[in-house]
């Protein structure tokens, strides 16, 4: 992939937590891991179709499965050159972060801040 278009612009990592009550309400235990895939499809579909990185030269993806909770994705995703996050205000526009809750996850909000 390297060798014909170009290094990675992207490294996007997909996971997400089987304790979140949108999974827990809606899932039994042993089915979360449909949710998922489904999200999974779901994020393919939007960078391949929606495109929010414009059009993806190239792109490879990875699936890691835990022993415990659900798989992790690794994504390596290659843009056109005219459509790379070259300024910091690029990549502002395109991240997005948010902090754990600090009343529910005081531990983990610990470790982060």
């Amino acid at each position: 992939m390297v060798a014909r278009h170009a290094k990675p612009d992207l490294f996007i990592t997909f996971t997400c937590n089987p304790s979140w009550p949108e999974i827990e309400g809606i899932l039994r235990g042993h089915q979360k891991w449909i949710w998922y895939v489904a999200y999974h499809t779901e994020l393919i579909d939007e960078l391949t179709t929606k495109q929010p990185f414009e059009v993806p030269l190239n792109y490879i993806y990875t699936v890691e499965f835990q022993k415990r909770g659900l798989p992790h994705a690794h994504f390596l995703v290659i843009l056109r050159p005219e459509d790379r996050l070259d300024t910091v205000q690029q990549i502002d526009n395109a991240v997005c972060a948010q902090l754990l809750d600090r009343v529910h996850e005081p531990k983990a909000y610990g470790y982060v801040v």
